[in-house]
């Protein structure tokens, strides 16, 4: 539990922000685990060790749904990777690499 409410509650306040748990009046960013990755053993254990991206199910950030099963949930990637490549492009052109 130390190291969880240092890795939540704490870390939001050292950045100055009124977040780090589930609370009225808080700030409500948090993440769905998929509930098998803690079949056996300790579930802290296996949050530090065994977990990686594809254990996340959902991300939520200020109450809104950014990330369900590994897909970008809040906004539209295709046209954000659109607007990347010309922005590139422009970057390009200036630099003389065009």
């Amino acid at each position: 539990p130390v190291v969880f409410r240092m890795a939540t509650a704490h870390g939001a306040a050292a950045l100055g922000l009124e977040g780090g748990e589930l609370a009225a009046g808080r700030v409500a960013d948090f993440t769905v685990l998929d509930p098998g990755l803690f079949e056996s053993g300790d579930p802290r254990a296996a949050m530090v060790y065994a977990m990686d991206p594809r254990n996340v199910v959902e991300t939520w950030v200020a109450g809104r749904k950014v990330m369900a099963h590994g897909k970008v949930a809040a906004w539209d990637t295709t046209e954000t990777l659109r607007l990347a490549r010309e922005s590139l492009v422009r970057v390009r052109a200036r630099a003389g690499l065009a």
